[in-house]
C-alpha cells in the first residue's frame, strides 16, 4: 500500500492528511467507515499516527455540499471529531490548490463541520453542537484522590478536570499526561462515561496561566 500524504502543523499540533492511496473502506457512512478501519486496516492507523500526531483520511462525502469526508485518528484510536486536524487538512488543501479560500463543509463520523479559510494560515472551525452533559463529576484516581471535573461532548467525549495536579508548564508535560491517563483509566472502572456509556477518550486540565 502507497499513500500519499502531506504534513501541517496547527500552532504545533500536528496533521498528516492522508490524500490518496488509503485502505479501501467502501461505502456506507462515516461511523460505519471509522469502524471498518479500525477492525480491517489498524495497521494503517498505527504506521500514520506517532507521538501526538493526528492522521486525517480523506474520504468520498455521503452528505451532499461538502467538500470531502475525513476520518480523524491517533496514535490510541479513532476519532470522531478533531479541530486542530480540520483546521490543517483546510490549509493543506488550499496549499496543494485544491480548494480555494471561503467557506468548506467537511463530513466527519460524528457530523459535518465547517472552516472558513481567509488566508493561507488564518482559518476558523464551527464545530459540530458541544454541550456540557454532567457537570461536577468527581472520580477517585489512584495516587491524586478525588479529581472534579464536567463530562461535555464536543466531537468527542470529555472529562474537563477543574483543577490541574501539577501547574500546566511545559516540564510537566511528562507527569500531566500520565496523570491524564489514570484519570481515563479510573473514569472507565467507575463506570463514568458520555451518553449512552460512550467511551470518554479526552482528558484535559485547566489551572491558572504561568508566567
Amino acid at each position: 500500500m502507497i499513500m500519499r500524504s502531506i504534513d501541517s502543523h496547527t500552532g504545533g499540533e500536528p496533521t498528516r492528511v492522508i490524500l490518496c492511496g488509503g485502505p479501501p473502506l467502501g461505502g456506507g457512512s462515516l461511523h460505519v467507515r471509522r469502524e471498518r478501519l479500525l477492525a480491517q486496516f489498524d495497521e494503517v492507523r498505527r504506521a500514520v499516527a506517532h507521538e501526538g500526531l493526528v492522521g486525517a483520511l480523506l474520504c468520498t462525502p455521503q452528505e451532499p455540499g461538502c467538500t470531502a469526508g475525513v476520518i480523524f485518528f491517533n496514535e490510541a484510536g479513532p476519532l470522531g471529531m478533531c479541530g486542530h486536524a480540520t483546521m490543517g487538512l483546510a490549509v493543506s488543501l488550499y496549499h496543494l490548490g485544491q480548494i480555494s479560500l471561503g467557506r468548506h463543509k467537511f463530513e466527519t463520523p460524528v457530523g459535518s463541520v465547517t472552516t472558513d479559510l481567509k488566508s493561507a494560515h488564518d482559518v476558523s472551525v464551527e464545530n459540530v453542537e458541544s454541550y456540557r452533559h454532567c457537570a461536577g463529576i468527581t472520580v477517585e484516581v489512584d495516587g491524586m484522590g478525588p479529581v472534579i471535573g464536567d463530562v461535555a461532548w464536543g466531537g468527542n467525549w470529555f472529562f474537563l478536570a477543574k483543577v490541574a495536579p501539577f501547574p500546566l508548564v511545559p516540564e510537566n508535560i511528562g507527569a500531566l499526561t500520565n496523570a491524564a491517563i489514570q484519570v481515563r483509566v479510573a473514569l472507565a472502572a467507575q463506570g463514568i462515561t458520555g451518553a449512552d456509556g460512550a467511551e470518554i477518550d479526552h482528558v484535559e486540565f485547566f489551572g491558572p496561566p504561568q508566567g
